[in-house]
């Protein structure tokens, strides 16, 4: 069964996002945080297919009703349950970006963005030798959605083509995959610290 998914990145269902605040704190560059914010949308998505799908809704009656602008889109988010802080974002998104990629491409950038915001305001990481100020993790954050656009393009345009599939991650190249191999051995080896 899917877990909820919620926008609240201190919620027990948000261990993903969270994984991707402690990979920010170890002090990770933009690319590798965006690389791990990419991996937490398509998974975010995959439940969210569930989720709404266990409703007796989808991603694609939202998109439709957003399309249609006849008042369907409020009455599907009131529906929702589970996943509804998602509904209420592609709600709070729809009169702004017209056309479903456009409106899924900025939903995705729009989850992203409300994870990274909460971590910006996280007193162990702004403040602390990794982001020093406010300023450095606004800058970051925008270095990450540079690094994440060429990842979200196709994912918008995937779920704007077939939103009842759910996506699945692009492989990995080699090159990637060893870059995470050596993060794990460097982890693993990393000596452990007392009194934590």
């Amino acid at each position: 069964m899917a877990e909820n998914e919620t926008l609240d990145l201190w919620d027990r269902d948000s261990k993903r996002w969270q994984r991707v605040l402690e990979k920010i704190k170890q002090g990770c560059s933009p690319a590798e945080a965006a690389a791990e914010a990419v991996r937490s949308t398509y998974k975010t998505f995959q439940n969210l297919h569930d989720l709404f799908s266990k409703q007796g809704l989808s991603l694609a009656q939202f998109l439709q009703a957003a399309e249609r602008k006849d008042g369907s889109l409020g009455e599907m988010v009131g529906r929702c349950r589970e996943g509804r802080k998602y509904a209420e974002l592609l709600q709070q998104l729809a009169p702004v970006h017209q056309g479903t990629e456009k409106l899924i491409h900025a939903m995705v950038v729009g989850t992203v963005d409300c994870f990274l915001e909460q971590m910006g305001v996280d007193r162990q990481l702004v403040g602390s030798t990794v982001a020093r100020d406010a300023a450095w993790f606004d800058r970051f954050r925008r270095d990450v959605h540079e690094a994440m656009e060429p990842d979200v393009a196709p994912l918008a345009e995937r779920l704007a083509r077939q939103p009842d599939v759910k996506p699945r991650m692009p492989p990995r190249s080699s090159q990637q995959k060893d870059r995470d191999h050596a993060e794990v051995l460097h982890t693993s080896l990393l000596p452990a610290r007392r009194g934590t």
